[in-house]
């Protein structure tokens, strides 16, 4: 077996590891991760990842998951980027791989398979496969929002049936690594008491683990200490070299300019080296109008846009992504110049580019803010270690004019070391001293935290949360609050966010007379957005002020300009507000919009009203500039998702068919393509044949996720035949798993009962099973029509069968009465349901032992209520929800041939 060292050089593709990460490993070995990293900026602490997964492959007992989360939304975080190198070197599907067959049969990858990675932060298409196979090694990553709010059963962007899965995976045989965890510590705290809840269950497998990678360690409380730099990593000659790396740091008081001004004007002048050579430039700004402002001086300065660019947070997802194509910005990310003539380039950034963001500039430029943001964004200029020194150039109000915050935050930069030439040491190594300092140093201690932001409030977490979170299947529950508190605290000076989407075509009829339209249907909405539902990418993110001060602008511009013809033949521009469930809300013409805004009383209800919720403008209505920021002065977008494929500027037909639907506006009949399936179809005009115009949704056929329910197949298959095949899948998790004998026979009684609720007369009908040869499980779905089923599900009618077909009830014979309940949960919930309800619907079974009046229905679907609650006592919340990852990741490659392709059906 290849031992670490040189497993690390296979995987990371660097020479050796430096002492810290094999002293990492040597831990993990020994069943003892640490509760926190502290580990200086620019030492490769996102190589936990490889390291995680080294100790997996050569037996250590660490868990199959790791979740690495970032806390900001930046273009490309370095996890991302090292997760998908790792996953290169390990080969599969098609790739060759570096390293031996045996060490990936130890990650649980079979021939071809590649190792399961998925980036939940809108990115284009995430890999679903970390969910699809419960015993294999993967790599998560994502934000606090996303990883967060999946955890606590919630998961923007997930459906209610697919949240415990991920919630459950989440929670259970998971090691999360939070990275800049003192910048989140709500987030932190929460990860803590979900571990400790977890813990607190039966749960067949290691529960939730968590390491912070911090710039402190001080104060995290954990079952293991701590680790940090030992004497080998200072006497390393390339960690020396970080360390020491020449960062001299002068603040200037600013004068009577405005800030904006003295930010452009130092990063002018700081464009080149002594020598003459070009550099890279770094600008961090607190405010994103003044990011703007510092760009256009600069670019007013360089007299053209070409090495001006700007990053910042409140930017469409599609812009944000785009920037890491361009060389300018990969200057900045991979050290190599753009080709060309050589010359300065210039990255302005907000907080979006603090964290999770590997940038490494030749100069810095920026402005005076709370201590740790100050390390963070020190971090990131002469990161590797150049020999030339970077400077630094702080623009600080002055004394005079300084806030008390204001002070604060300079007597915590001017505690840095002194150089010769009356410039502070801003180096890694300083930095890093500064704060070994301030643990023995009570006064420095005092400065620093004056300096430093205080963490928000934050609610506790208790079981009574989680327990009426996990209740999914709920439309709505009293006791159920919104997450947000819980991953990021009560913060009362931020303001309330909304999410801006801009769509060409909206499903919204023009009306038969002039200057006038329909009113929306909200059925007809809902429906919409359920077949092109909001993808991650053409979100905008902004105060709810700040939008409605763009669209003020925008209405105004376009009353003075004149009537215009929307894209869907409208007298006006529209706007449509949703939840995050896509699920109608409220809408209006661009003039009523304009309405609700001229009074303070209107306006302040509107701002209540979009809270939160998804604001969905007709692309007419401008308002995006072609940097994806809000601009009032901007008629673009330049391109929608539902706009032709366009690689330049918008997306590319493959980042289309992978987000896997399209609109389009349709004269008659119009050919659809191989590989396509039209879902949905609205008649824009009066429908006759003189006015056949369209608005259409088409889904691709193989872009359907887990959850999605489907009867039909390619070919039919039997009941007996699906449950031979889904009791096989459960047996290998099973042995995966490392599952008990008797854990073993709840997958598998689980696995011969889940579908029997299909062999209904109705259910056959309605999918159109074959006459000879029923029951099916699955059918080619000829001549069928599901809406016979008027509610049944099929999961209520199996759970009917095995409590009252005295045929079935061997299958439960030898279970515990607790594992026996367990069982027939995961029949009533592989779908999702029964969490705690599901409808007791159940069409006539005439002469079968099952058929049961209305009144019995009930008080079993009452029953499948309780019988959750009692798991839940059990199990925990989490632990019930992994239970049903399992046992649904077995249906899902018994129903799917193909599971391994990340697109398992789910059956109904």
């Amino acid at each position: 077996m290849t031992g670490f060292a040189d497993l690390f050089a296979l995987v990371t593709g660097r020479p050796e590891p430096f002492p810290w990460q094999a002293a990492l490993y040597e831990r993990l070995r020994a069943r003892d991760i640490p509760a926190a990293l502290d580990i200086p900026t620019g030492l490769g602490k996102t190589s936990v990842i490889a390291i995680w997964l080294i100790a997996r492959a050569l037996g250590a007992p660490v868990p199959r998951r790791l979740v690495y989360v970032v806390d900001r939304r930046a273009v490309v975080d370095q996890a991302s980027a090292e997760a998908e190198a790792i996953a290169g070197r390990i080969g599969g599907d098609g790739e060759p791989s570096a390293v031996g067959d045996d060490v990936r049969a130890d990650l649980g990858l079979s021939r071809g398979e590649a190792l399961r990675i998925a980036t939940l932060r809108g990115q284009f298409a995430a890999n679903r496969l970390w969910f699809t196979d419960p015993g294999a090694a993967a790599i998560v990553v994502g934000t606090v929002d996303m990883i967060g709010s999946r955890l606590l059963f919630g998961g923007y962007g997930v459906s209610r049936k697919m949240r415990p899965v991920h919630a459950g995976l989440l929670a259970c045989d998971t090691l999360v690594v939070l990275d800049e965890a003192h910048l989140c510590a709500p987030f932190l705290a929460l990860l803590d008491e979900a571990g400790a809840t977890a813990a607190a269950a039966a749960v067949p497998v290691p529960t939730l683990r968590v390491m912070a990678l911090t710039a402190t360690g001080r104060g995290r409380p954990g079952p293991s200490a701590p680790l940090s730099l030992a004497d080998a990593d200072f006497a390393h000659p390339m960690v020396r070299a970080r360390l020491d790396a020449q960062k001299p740091l002068r603040i200037d008081d600013g004068g009577d300019g405005a800030l904006h001004e003295g930010l452009a004007r130092h990063a002018w002048e700081a464009r080149q080296a002594p020598d003459g050579t070009a550099r890279r430039v770094l600008v961090y700004c607190d405010s994103r109008k003044a990011a703007q402002q510092v760009r256009d001086l600069l670019v007013k300065q360089e007299r053209k846009d070409g090495r001006v660019r700007l990053l910042t947070g409140q930017r469409r997802v599609l812009e944000r992504e785009r920037l890491v194509r361009e060389d300018v910005y990969r200057w900045f990310l991979e050290g190599t110049p753009p080709d060309g003539e050589p010359a300065p380039a210039f990255l302005v950034a907000t907080s979006a580019g603090e964290v999770g963001v590997d940038l490494d500039a030749d100069a810095l430029v920026c402005d005076l803010v709370a201590f740790e943001r100050m390390v963070q964004r020190l971090g990131r200029v002469n990161r590797r270690g150049g020999v030339a020194p970077a400077p630094v150039v702080v623009v600080a109000p002055p004394p005079a004019k300084a806030k008390p915050e204001d002070a604060a935050r300079r007597r915590a930069v001017e505690a840095l070391p002194v150089l010769p030439d009356g410039a502070l040491d801003a180096s890694v190594g300083a930095v890093h001293a500064l704060k070994a300092r301030a643990a023995a140093d009570p006064a420095l201690d005092a400065i620093l935290d004056a300096a430093t932001t205080s963490d928000p409030l934050r609610p506790a977490l208790t079981l009574p949360l989680v327990e009426a979170w996990s209740m999914t299947a709920l439309d709505a529950h009293t006791g159920r609050p919104e997450v947000e508190p819980w991953l990021r605290g009560w913060i009362e000076e931020d303001e309330p966010d909304v999410e801006v989407v801009w769509r060409r075509l909206l499903p919204w009829r023009a009306d038969d007379k002039e200057d006038d339209d329909k009113e929306p249907v909200p059925d007809e909405i809902n429906r919409f957005f359920e077949r092109a539902p909001i993808h991650r990418s053409e979100v905008l993110e902004a105060p709810v002020s700040t939008v409605l001060d763009v669209l003020k602008k925008r209405v105004e511009a376009m009353s003075k300009a004149g009537a215009m013809a929307p894209s869907n033949g409208l007298a006006t521009a529209v706007i449509l507000l949703l939840d995050q469930k896509n699920e109608f809300v409220a809408a209006w013409t661009s003039e009523a919009f304009g309405k609700e805004l001229e009074k303070t009383r209107t306006r302040d209800i509107l701002a209540r009203k979009l809270t939160g919720k998804r604001l969905v403008l007709q692309a007419d209505l401008g308002g995006l500039d072609a940097d994806g920021l809000l601009d009032a002065r901007a008629d673009g977008p330049k391109r929608t998702l539902d706009d032709e494929p366009e690689p330049v500027c918008g997306w590319t037909e493959a980042e289309i068919a992978a987000i896997g639907w399209r609109v389009r506006r349709i004269e008659g009949d119009a050919l659809l393509e191989d590989g396509w399936a039209r879902t949905f179809a609205l008649p824009l005009g009066s429908g006759d044949e003189q006015d056949p115009a369209q608005l259409v949704v088409e889904n691709r056929l193989a872009a359907e996720p887990p959850g999605v329910e489907r009867g039909t197949g390619r070919t039919p298959e039997t009941i007996a035949e699906h449950h031979g095949r889904v009791e096989a899948a459960a047996h290998r998790l099973a042995d995966r798993l490392n599952l008990s004998a008797e854990l073993r026979a709840v997958l598998a009684a689980a696995a011969r009962l889940h579908d029997h609720g299909k062999r209904r007369p109705l259910w056959q009908d309605a999918m159109g099973a074959p006459k000879d040869g029923r029951p099916f499980a699955k059918t080619a779905g000829k001549g069928g029509n599901p809406a016979l089923l008027a509610g049944y599900r099929h999961e209520f009618g199996s759970l009917v069968a095995a409590l009252r077909d005295p045929r079935l009830a061997p299958e439960l014979a030898g279970l515990s009465d607790d594992l026996r309940d367990l069982a027939l949960h995961l029949v009533a919930a592989h779908h999702g349901l029964a969490r705690p309800v599901m409808p007791p619907i159940l069409p006539p079974a005439p002469g079968a032992p099952d058929d049961l009046p209305p009144s019995a229905a009930e008080t079993i679907a009452r029953e499948a209520a309780l019988r959750f609650a009692r798991l839940q006592t059990i199990w925990g919340p989490w632990g019930l929800a992994w239970w049903e990852a399992v046992f649904r990741a077995a249906d899902w490659h018994a129903s799917a041939p193909d599971a391994a392709s990340g697109k398992p059906g789910d059956g109904r």
